[in-house]
């Protein structure tokens, strides 16, 4: 007699994710908590030999909680203040001088609650440089936080914060704007760097993309943009296996799957599924980006460009039928963060 599995009893992470973590735990235990309020460069050297990057100077606190070491990025001067929790089983990216006061719980993961099997999604964020997460406020999972913006007391980030907006209450919603000679203008013009323009131009090369000797209708390229802080995100997938992800404010990934087995995958999933959700995109000329809250899916064929749209919270709860369309794309994103962290 066969007895059934209780689906959520199905481990969420791989097993070297979970071995990595108990490793980290106890080092947590034995020589980060217990160490010297003042010797923030030793607890920098713990995380980092756990495979986080940290920039000079940064704060990390004694009794400052990191999930993932391995899957955090922190430039310059970041600080993580004493009960700051930092849940991430994906990349969470920290810019210069942004701080996580006392308290403050930053979820990088969510569960999809309307499936038996409560699958644990998680999504990359970006906490922007001079940022400011007061004491015990929270940010949602996939919620990135703008340039120099201020999440106040006990607030809950629901949804993207823009840069230098104050927001309080529950969910948080913007009171002010930051006075932006708070933070030194050579931030400011560090923080403006980017050329928009090459962005645009690799998101455009991607859908104008063909592949030869496809079927009029076969789905040469997936594309998938989102408003991130103060800028997009772009994540492509093509049908011969290839993936890129461009970021508009700087930055990004191109290529890597000729000896990225799991980017492939990704990215072959992501067509698979896109190609099932043809009938829910509609042709389009010009492509627009998104605002915030909201998700453009495009594919491409020899018959031009499509596209399907869709909300950020709605792909968050699962209730949308472009979800696992959103899941296959953010895999690919997760495939990256994997090749490199190893």
């Amino acid at each position: 007699m066969s007895v059934a599995v209780d689906p959520t009893l199905v481990p969420q992470t791989s097993l070297g994710s979970r071995a990595g973590r108990l490793a980290w735990g106890m080092v947590w235990l034995l020589l980060y908590r217990p160490s010297p309020r003042p010797c923030h460069a030793w607890r920098a050297m713990l995380l980092r030999a756990f495979g986080a990057k940290a920039g000079a100077q940064c704060h990390f606190y004694p009794g400052s909680k990191v999930w993932a070491p391995w899957n955090l990025r922190c430039e310059d001067r970041v600080t993580l203040a004493d009960g700051a929790e930092i849940y991430n089983p994906s990349l969470i990216h920290f810019g210069s001088h942004a701080i996580v006061s006392q308290g403050a719980y930053v979820c990088g993961a969510t569960h999809l609650y309307n499936e038996p099997e409560f699958r644990m999604v998680s999504r990359p964020m970006k906490i922007g440089a001079y940022a400011w997460i007061c004491a015990r406020a929270i940010v949602g999972p996939g919620v990135n936080v703008g340039e120099g913006a201020v999440l106040g007391l006990g607030s809950v980030a629901s949804k993207d914060l823009e840069a230098f907006g104050v927001y309080v209450g529950s969910p948080a919603r913007k009171v002010k704007e930051r006075d932006r000679s708070a933070i030194p203008e050579e931030s400011n013009t560090k923080i403006k760097t980017a050329d928009p323009s090459i962005y645009m131009g690799l998101r455009e090369q991607a859908l104008q993309f063909r592949l030869r000797n496809f079927d009029q209708n076969a789905v040469h390229a997936v594309l998938m943009d989102w408003f991130v802080g103060s800028g997009t995100a772009t994540t492509v997938a093509i049908a011969d296996g290839t993936a890129s992800v461009y970021l508009s404010n700087g930055g990004g990934f191109i290529g890597g799957s000729q000896t990225n087995l799991a980017i492939r995958e990704a990215a072959a999933q992501a067509i698979k599924l896109a190609t099932s959700l043809e009938p829910a995109f509609t042709a389009t000329g010009p492509t627009g980006l998104p605002k915030p809250g909201e998700v453009f899916f495009y594919l491409t064929t020899n018959a031009g460009i499509f596209v399907a749209k869709a909300a950020e919270d709605k792909l968050r709860a699962g209730t949308d039928k472009l979800t696992n369309l959103g899941n296959a794309m953010q895999a690919i994103i997760t495939a990256y963060q994997m090749g490199v962290a190893q």
